[in-house]
């Protein structure tokens, strides 16, 4: 798994374009609700968090979206 910009400066120009990724990881995805109705709910078969936000990002794709990183929203983490 890549981590693009992991503990660098939120200002610096390699992470901070839009740009289309493979899949997205679901604590940070943000996703239109009319793609969630044609898509449906992540499936609970891989639950308890295991790749569900894979699989949904692959079956956005099967559909004919796409997936995309933005640097316009913060998130953040805690590590315990």
């Amino acid at each position: 798994m890549n981590f693009r910009g992991r503990g660098e400066a939120r200002d610096d120009p390699r992470f901070n374009a839009r740009r289309p990724v493979q899949s997205l990881i679901s604590a940070c995805m943000m996703t239109r609700s009319d793609v969630i109705r044609r898509v449906g709910p992540m499936d609970e078969a891989f639950s308890p968090v295991e790749y569900e936000d894979i699989d949904y990002s692959y079956r956005i794709k099967d559909l004919a979206w796409s997936s995309s990183t933005s640097r316009r929203w913060r998130s953040f983490t805690l590590r315990m």
